[in-house]
């Protein structure tokens, strides 16, 4: 925990990496990237080590995020000898780590291209990390989950069937080749950036889908195949959805005035009703730096501080935590 000025007013020994974690119920939830076991961490340094009841788990990944029922875990899997990369979504039960629901992009995926007579073989590519997701969220509004695929786009799933209902992506990417999912992109209005190796999906208080616009584009496309747009600066991307239509506006903007770049990790949290914000960028300066920018209400910058970085290690990602209410006992 940091506070405002960049001191550091708490840390907890015992805890080899924390990318996968979320402040939840007043302790951290903290996930391994190299078993199928997560921890329990109190603010008082008391730690707790669960095991994730799902058999063929290998390890976790990217963001943890509130779910239906319990918490949205990204993990890795061998099925039948085949390593299945950054496509399943779980919600876990974090009291016993039973799982209670769980979802393959690539099976919902391929559901969509068989249902429009394509043979999804070419696209979900199981043993290659073809969707890398790194984001995902559940919207209560309409049981619905929205998760972020780094090298192809963001979708949407109903919760129940799996079954996908849009996607929004760059379509100059070679997703974009297949018709059964070209169809279901949401058409972007003018002028909006389309999310380009997004992270960190969020809603707003006002209902809009907010992300941090990474602008990096594929890294892991079939030999030959369009990569999609490559851009100099991340941005902080809101966008409006009207689902009915079938259309998507890009309604609010950051971009910092340095025009900073940073490639993979990274996140933006809303932290005011009016709109201010605490960005997270994870791998600015080609990986060697970290800055955390507290934007204001009115879109400038109230706090800038860097940090030395080695790849995404000093802040894979940021959450605002508010303490008004911690007692010591």
């Amino acid at each position: 925990l940091l506070d405002s000025d960049g001191n550091v007013r708490w840390v907890v020994p015992g805890v080899a990496g924390a990318a996968s974690s979320i402040f939840h119920k007043g302790g951290f939830i903290v996930a391994s990237a190299n078993s199928p076991m997560f921890q329990r961490v109190e603010m008082d340094g008391h730690i707790d080590t669960l095991q994730l009841n799902a058999p063929g788990v290998t390890n976790f990944h990217h963001d943890v995020a509130p779910g239906k029922q319990g918490l949205l875990m990204m993990v890795d899997a061998v099925r039948n000898g085949t390593a299945i990369l950054e496509s399943i979504l779980m919600e876990v039960a974090p009291a016993d780590g039973s799982v209670l629901r769980q979802w393959d992009l690539g099976e919902s995926i391929s559901r969509r291209m068989q249902s429009q007579g394509e043979d999804p073989a070419a696209f979900v590519r199981y043993g290659v990390d073809w969707f890398h997701m790194n984001s995902a969220l559940y919207d209560a509004r309409d049981d619905s989950l929205i998760a972020s695929g780094r090298e192809d786009f963001v979708a949407k799933i109903d919760y129940e069937s799996g079954d996908l209902v849009w996607v929004l992506g760059d379509p100059t990417k070679y997703w974009h080749a297949f018709p059964s999912l070209a169809t279901l992109n949401l058409d972007l209005a003018p002028g909006g950036l389309w999310p380009v190796g997004q992270h960190a999906l969020s809603l707003t208080p006002d209902g809009m889908l907010m992300l941090f616009n990474n602008g990096q584009a594929s890294v892991n496309q079939p030999a030959g195949e369009p990569a999609g747009e490559q851009r100099s600066f991340s941005a902080v991307s809101v966008y409006a959805l009207d689902e009915q239509a079938r259309r998507a506006a890009e309604v609010r903007r950051f971009v910092h005035p340095e025009s900073i770049f940073s490639a993979f990790c990274s996140s933006a949290r809303q932290t005011t009703a009016g709109g201010a914000m605490l960005v997270d960028y994870a791998n600015a300066a080609g990986g060697t730096s970290l800055r955390l920018v507290g934007v204001k209400e009115d879109g400038s910058v109230g706090l800038d501080i860097a940090f030395p970085n080695t790849g995404c290690n000093s802040a894979w990602n940021a959450q605002p935590i508010a303490l008004n209410n911690l007692r010591v006992e």
